[in-house]
């Protein structure tokens, strides 16, 4: 609770002036007297004390937002859990649902809320039918200049566009990496440097739309590539440093030569 401003107790009123019993000198003079207390003295610590008490009014209306919003937001999060049923599953209302429960389903994201009870339509990607309402998921927006860290594996990807064009604006910048053993796989990053030290064999790990350019030092070694096509029909002859790019297309493995890196 906010301290407020200083309440000052009321001061001693002085005593009134009375025509019945005062002789007029004495009635002006007593009167002259209340009139500079009431207005020098009694009207500011009114004023103060309602100062005070104002500001202990909105103290105690904004606690009462806060409260109310703090229970709404409980109410709401309760209610999520109370009607989340996980994914559909066929057949659901062998334990029933009610009109309102909430579940997920297909690829699209978002949350399905049954219309019904006893829901057996399996529902649409996407889509409010007669049976579910659906609610997409929520588009985040991130300030620029915001540092962000995201984990992910290699089966399940970290960031998914279905069914949308993504406008980037500026510059995409990317780490380096160094080739990891000799596996050309797109989860050690899309640009990579290999340094080769023996003759050596390279595997791959690609799936169709996915690519890695590869700066190549052979060292005077030979490499052994996985069944490619080479684009131009012949594998390269290769110079001290050599710039590659692999990709995948269906379930053709591709190689397209770039050029020599010259320092």
């Amino acid at each position: 609770m906010p301290v407020p401003s200083t309440i000052p107790p009321i001061g001693l009123m002085p005593e009134p002036p009375n025509r019945a019993t005062d002789s007029p000198t004495i009635f002006y003079q007593k009167a002259d007297t209340w009139v500079d207390h009431e207005y020098n003295h009694l009207q500011p610590e009114m004023n103060v004390s309602i100062t005070g008490m104002n500001e202990w009014g909105v103290w105690a209306n904004d606690t009462a937002i806060d409260v109310s919003a703090d229970a709404d937001r409980a109410e709401a999060a309760a209610d999520a859990v109370a009607d989340y049923k996980g994914d559909w599953v066929a057949g659901y209302n062998t334990t029933g649902y009610d009109a309102g429960d909430a579940v997920t389903y297909g690829t699209v994201g978002g949350i399905y809320a049954s219309k019904i009870i006893d829901n057996l339509t399996e529902p649409t990607d996407g889509t409010v039918t007669s049976e579910w309402n659906y609610t997409a998921p929520s588009v985040k927006s991130i300030t620029a200049g915001t540092n962000i860290s995201v984990t992910g594996t290699d089966t399940e990807p970290i960031v998914s566009f279905d069914g949308a064009s993504v406008s980037l604006t500026g510059a995409i910048t990317e780490e380096v990496a160094s080739m990891p053993a000799d596996e050309i796989n797109p989860a050690n990053g899309t640009a990579q440097l290999k340094v080769m030290t023996v003759d050596s064999t390279f595997t791959e790990i690609m799936e169709t739309g996915q690519y890695v350019v590869v700066r190549l030092t052979t060292g005077g070694f030979t490499p052994t590539w996985p069944a490619m096509t080479w684009i131009g029909g012949a594998e390269p002859t290769y110079t001290t440093t050599d710039d590659i790019l692999f990709y995948q297309i269906g379930s053709e493995f591709c190689g397209a030569y770039i050029g020599s890196v010259v320092a």
